[in-house]
C-alpha cells in the first residue's frame, strides 16, 4: 500500500474540521460487514493540536467498540494509556474511558469493529482499509502533528510502506511530512514480547524518548 501523503494547504477552521469529519465517520455505511458488527462507528479522540498521532488498526470488541474512544477499557488499551500517564501524556488514571490526553491525539486506521462469525476480533481487510483512509488522512491534515507513533505491523505499513518488515520497530523514521516511530502493537506487549522479549519497561523508553522530543 503506498505512503500516506498529507495535504497541508487547508486553512478551514479546525474545530469546524474535526466536526465535519466526526459526522461523516459516526454516520459512514461504506463497509455492510462492519456496519453490522459494530456497536459504533469510532472517531479519534484527543488533542487536535498534537504534536504526538497514535494509530491503531481498529476499535477493540472489548474497549474502544464499547466506550467510542480508541485504546480505552480493553487490555490494550489500558496499557496504552498507562505508559501515556507515566511520561505526563495523559493526566487521568489509566483505566478511564474518557483519558485527559496532553498534546497526543489517538486513532485507528479503520474506525469500526471487525468481527469473525464467532464474535471475535478479526483484522480488517483491505478493502474496509481503503474505504477509510480517506478519514484517517483527514485526522492527518487537521492535527499536522511533528511524531506519528504506528503500533502494529498493519499500521506502520500503511505509513511507511509495503516494505516494511517490522525490524526496525523502535527506529525513527523520517517522510515528507512527520517523523514516525513504528512501535509493537500493545497486545503483544502483553502477551510476552515475542523473541525480543519486550517488556513494560523497555516499551516505556520508547514514549520516554517521544516524550523528550516534543519538549
Amino acid at each position: 500500500m503506498a505512503q500516506i501523503l498529507v495535504k497541508r494547504d487547508s486553512e478551514i477552521n479546525k474545530d469546524d474540521q474535526q466536526s465535519q469529519l466526526f459526522n461523516k465517520i459516526k454516520t459512514c455505511e461504506m463497509c455492510k460487514d462492519l456496519v453490522a458488527s459494530r456497536s459504533q462507528a469510532v472517531t479519534g479522540y484527543g488533542d487536535f493540536n498534537a504534536d504526538i498521532f497514535i494509530i491503531g488498526e481498529a476499535p477493540g470488541r472489548l474497549g474502544a467498540d464499547i466506550t467510542g474512544v480508541p485504546f480505552t477499557k480493553d487490555r490494550s488499551g489500558v496499557f496504552l494509556q498507562k505508559m501515556l500517564c507515566m511520561v505526563g501524556l495523559n493526566e487521568s488514571e489509566p483505566e478511564s474511558t474518557q483519558p485527559k490526553l496532553k498534546g497526543v491525539y489517538i486513532t485507528n486506521i479503520v474506525k469500526c469493529n471487525p468481527r469473525k462469525d464467532d464474535g471475535t476480533n478479526r483484522s480488517p481487510t483491505n478493502i474496509e482499509i481503503s474505504n477509510c483512509m480517506n478519514h484517517l488522512e483527514k485526522e492527518l491534515e487537521i492535527v499536522k502533528p511533528r511524531i506519528v507513533l504506528t503500533l502494529g505491523l498493519p499500521c506502520s505499513k500503511l505509513i511507511l510502506g509495503k516494505d516494511f518488515d517490522g525490524k526496525d520497530f523502535g527506529k525513527i523514521k523520517k517522510t515528507d511530512n512527520f517523523l514516525v516511530l513504528p512501535l509493537w502493537h500493545p497486545a503483544f506487549i502483553i502477551r510476552g514480547g515475542g523473541i525480543q522479549k519486550m517488556n513494560e519497561k523497555k516499551y516505556t523508553q520508547y514514549f520516554q524518548q517521544i516524550r523528550k522530543m516534543i519538549v
